[in-house]
């Protein structure tokens, strides 16, 4: 009965790997058109960007010179 079993489910196995291996064959897809050239836009103005210090100020070598720094 055991024999009977395993053998079946090894053969429940070798039929399900056979048939995921006939999968069909994929479709070409068409080229997607060709997109219209988009006009250029205007650059923007250049950003100003601030940096506001504690009580202490800058050389404080701590928080503040850190953040001047950017790192």
């Amino acid at each position: 009965m055991r024999k009977w079993i395993l053998a079946s489910l090894a053969m429940v196995l070798v039929l399900s790997l056979a048939l995921a291996g006939c999968k069909p064959a994929p479709t070409p897809t068409p080229a997607p058109p060709t997109p219209t050239p988009v006009p250029p836009t205007p650059t923007p103005k250049p950003i100003k960007i601030a940096v506001v210090s504690d009580i202490g100020g800058r050389g404080d070598l701590s928080f503040n010179d850190m953040a001047f720094k950017g790192g």
